[in-house]
């Protein structure tokens, strides 16, 4: 990921780093599973 293109896109969003951030963290949560971030994945790939 090029942090600078991360930057360009906050101010093309109008937002704070940190409120995108946050903002895409929330998104991903509610796909964990199909991303292979759900609790399920994580356990069996500790196993």
């Amino acid at each position: 990921m090029d942090r600078e293109e991360v930057r360009r896109g906050t101010e093309l969003l109008g937002v704070e780093l940190g409120e995108h951030i946050a903002n895409v963290i929330e998104a991903m949560r509610g796909i964990a599973d199909e991303l292979g971030l759900g609790a399920a994945q994580l356990r069996a790939g500790r196993e």
